[in-house]
């Protein structure tokens, strides 16, 4: 049975989710923005300056806009040269780029923006790697594969988290609400926000299992959607807005 698409949930946070929204609406999309989290900080400048002093990384992994924009609100980021060895900056994806590039930070970016990409990189695919010390800014978690894969070549590597993820409430008949909005697909940027979001929705009912649309932006995230049951997942191959909006022009939504 064809489909067409409705109403696309963005559950990004707020500036990022009405960033996506307004191109979706340029492209001839339907979105409803709502947030499904928000960030806070837990960082601050004596926090970063002891890090960059103890562990004194020669390479920095940005995973997102939010690491860069709260470690440069603790402490400007061209200045943690003076405390360490900084050797390379990589940013996963090109908002990232683009985020440090705000700042003059130049920074390498993988093709492909997940941790898998970052792994290709000339910089870390060497067959040893015992002679770097890396640092994954990042939110309280997330990276870990990244990180394990790292230490397996004999890298040094290190977490320094510069905010935390608040997932925000909601009420009892939310997914009501969403199914009375029309929507039909849903655009889902982590596992973590899959995994929130089917808190929110039972999706056990037939509604959102079988007939709802899930635009996931990596093979890891499929693959945990799928294990969930999930029927209709649909990767995107890049979290960029550009990716999400090339597939939902590009895809023919069917099911059976």
């Amino acid at each position: 049975m064809n489909q067409k698409i409705n109403t696309i949930l963005v559950p990004r946070p707020k500036a990022q989710g009405e960033k996506l929204a307004q191109q979706l609406i340029l492209a001839g999309f339907k979105p409803l923005c709502h947030p499904i989290m928000t960030y806070n900080s837990n960082a601050n400048e004596a926090i970063i300056r002891h890090h960059l002093i103890e562990h004194k990384p020669t390479i920095l992994v940005f995973v997102s806009i939010a690491a860069v924009e709260f470690a440069q609100q603790h402490f400007s980021i061209n200045q943690w040269q003076s405390l360490s060895d900084i050797e390379a900056i990589i940013a996963v994806g090109s908002s990232t780029q683009e985020a440090l590039k705000r700042y003059n930070i130049e920074s390498l970016c993988p093709n492909s923006f997940d941790s898998e990409g970052m792994l290709a990189l000339p910089i870390l695919e060497q067959p040893s790697l015992s002679h770097c010390r890396v640092t994954i800014v990042r939110g309280e978690d997330g990276r870990e594969y990244l990180a394990q894969n790292l230490e397996k070549k004999g890298a040094k590597v290190n977490f320094l988290s510069v905010y935390e993820k608040v997932w925000l409430e909601f009420a009892a008949d939310q997914a009501q609400q969403w199914r009375q909005s029309q929507i039909n697909c849903i655009v889902v940027t982590s596992n973590a926000f899959l995994n929130h979001l089917v808190q929110i929705i039972d999706i056990s009912d037939d509604y959102w299992k079988n007939h709802c649309f899930w635009f996931v932006i990596s093979e890891r995230v499929a693959v945990c959607a799928t294990a969930l049951g999930l029927r209709n997942v649909i990767n995107t191959h890049g979290a960029t807005n550009q990716a999400i909006i090339t597939t939902l022009l590009n895809t023919e939504l069917t099911y059976d």
